[in-house]
């Protein structure tokens, strides 16, 4: 059995777009409180699949592998290209929970003033790069007021951005402390 080994490998761009579903559902999974560690294995993952395609790469590069490293370079392109059309995964929570959302919005009376506003799921990001130990949220709110700018006040002050998800629906991105 003589002949090349150098081939493009299918299987590779395959398993690539399987590490991105993994590692995407594992980041959404990490909304659930008591699963919100799984956002360091989802970290630990896309860390240990870089090194190996280093790795790889440097081999192909090595032993003179241009079909082989075509191939990692399709996986790469393919990983990245996921990544950037597949949507956020607050906005994907938003989308899964959007029915309970709705009934909880339903259940609810309106204020002496006549307005609903109610802060539906938040969401908190630690930054320990900062001196501080800096913690941000995100918020799924629903207001019926449609202004921006009594949506935008907190209780821990203006809101940093507000983007509207759907009718009545936004999240509230709150500033940093």
């Amino acid at each position: 059995m003589t002949g090349s080994r150098d081939t493009f490998s299918y299987r590779v761009v395959i398993y690539a777009a399987c590490f991105f579903v993994a590692y995407k559902l594992l980041f959404q999974l990490s909304f659930v409180d008591r699963l919100s560690k799984l956002w360091l294995v989802a970290g630990g993952l896309i860390v240990v699949h870089a090194v190996a395609w280093l790795w790889c790469v440097g081999a192909c590069v090595f032993t003179r592998g241009p079909r082989r490293l075509a191939s990692l370079a399709c996986a790469a392109a393919l990983v990245a290209g996921l990544q950037w059309y597949v949507p956020d995964g607050m906005r994907i929570h938003f989308w899964l929970h959007r029915d309970e959302y709705v009934a909880r919005v339903a259940a609810t009376h309106a204020a002496r003033d006549g307005r609903v506003s109610l802060v539906l799921f938040s969401y908190g990001d630690d930054i320990p790069a900062t001196p501080s130990g800096e913690s941000c949220a995100t918020e799924i709110v629903y207001d019926d007021s449609k202004n921006i700018g009594l949506i935008s006040r907190t209780p821990r002050g203006r809101a940093d951005m507000v983007e509207q998800i759907d009718e009545g629906f936004y999240f509230r991105y709150l500033p940093c402390q």
